[in-house]
């Protein structure tokens, strides 16, 4: 059994909200008493529910025909790089935080490719390596980037598709729900969520895929937001970018999935809970509340992303009054090299990877 420290607990209570005390207690004796509750199993009839939903899916990148040949006569250098980059990523050399990592042939989501060790078993790495590098893997921003220049490069699309289904294909035969590293922080499922059905998006959309691997990652999908909403992020005394991507990967997830089981009730809860953390976690002056610029980026692209996948099913935006206040307080800070002063915690990930960029580059979201 735990021991429970008096003094930790003295130092929470004077520093925390009353009322924070009191939700994280309310939801822990909450778990209690529900463990053991889980939604229906999934049919064949809510999966194919969910594989059409997803054929219909809000687009969140521009449908516009011509930008493709727009952006090679504006950016002519950045063609070249596109399909350099994709022809690395074809061949699984990838970027993990800047790092170059070859990672095999069939690659295997349980290494880490920047110490070579490997995860086997239900729990994290043993001898302390830290999964942040196993988890970048995993969620998939290379194959974003790869869409991304197949979307700019037509004769890339058919590869960038096969490429896509087989990665995820392998994922989800090699990573049970809710077992092993990949679901030991439910973060990552909200991360792994919106990079896949960016890339699908970016690809041609799910309609360009086989059927039988739409149906798998409708079924996937589906399974995985059952988990995030039943392991949201916020059972301690003050939840913080994590919960909020917990909530962006569910209301991803429920407009994408409009229409098959559970997906209006995550965008119910999913609504509620980004203003309900937009709100608590930008301050008046717009500045995220966790005092880190790295981790004031990343607040940042997590709301931009829901105001985005609002936009695209013409919704109201539930973080449309503090998104602006996280770019107002953004642009002082960066330098004339577009970089960030590194004040805080660091944190190198980002979402939506489209370009590699310098981890401390917060320029790009300003435009």
């Amino acid at each position: 059994m735990a021991r429970f420290d008096l003094g930790y607990a003295r130092s929470l209570l004077r520093v925390a909200e009353p009322g924070d005390v009191l939700r994280a207690v309310v939801r822990r004796v909450g778990d209690r008493l529900s463990r053991g509750a889980a939604p229906a199993p999934l049919d064949e009839h809510a999966v194919r529910d969910a594989a059409d939903a997803l054929v219909r899916a809000p687009r969140i990148f521009t449908t516009v025909a011509s930008i493709a040949g727009d952006y090679r006569v504006r950016f002519p250098d950045a063609v070249a790089r596109f399909r350099a980059r994709a022809a690395a990523i074809l061949r699984h050399e990838l970027d993990i935080f800047g790092a170059p990592c070859a990672v095999g042939a069939r690659i295997d989501w349980l290494r880490d490719p920047l110490t070579g060790k490997r995860c086997a078993g239900d729990g994290l790495f043993p001898d302390g390596v830290d999964p942040k590098g196993v988890w970048e893997l995993a969620r998939a921003g290379h194959l974003v980037e790869l869409a991304a220049a197949a979307r700019v490069c037509p004769e890339l699309a058919e590869r960038a598709r096969c490429e896509i289904a087989a990665e995820i294909g392998s994922f989800l035969d090699d990573n049970p729900v809710g077992r092993g590293i990949h679901y030991a922080s439910p973060l990552e499922l909200g991360m792994r969520a919106l990079h896949w059905l960016a890339a699908v998006e970016l690809a041609g959309g799910a309609a360009a895929f086989a059927r039988p691997f739409v149906e798998r990652l409708a079924g996937a999908l589906l399974a995985d937001g059952c988990f995030l909403e039943r392991h949201l992020e916020d059972r301690g005394i003050v939840p913080a970018n994590h919960l909020l991507g917990n909530y962006v990967g569910l209301w991803a997830l429920g407009l994408a999935l409009d229409g098959a089981p559970y997906a209006r009730a995550w965008q119910a809860l999913a609504c509620r809970g980004l203003a309900t953390e937009a709100a608590r976690q930008v301050g008046r002056d717009g500045a995220h509340f966790e005092a880190s610029t790295a981790y004031h980026r990343f607040a940042l692209e997590l709301m931009l992303a829901a105001h985005l996948w609002a936009r695209a099913d013409h919704r109201p935006s539930p973080v449309g009054e503090p998104l602006p206040r996280l770019l107002v307080y953004l642009r002082p800070y960066v330098g004339p090299d577009g970089c960030e002063p590194a004040f805080g915690d660091g944190a190198d990930a980002r979402l939506y990877p489209i370009v590699p960029r310098a981890a401390r580059d917060h320029a790009y979201p300003l435009p």
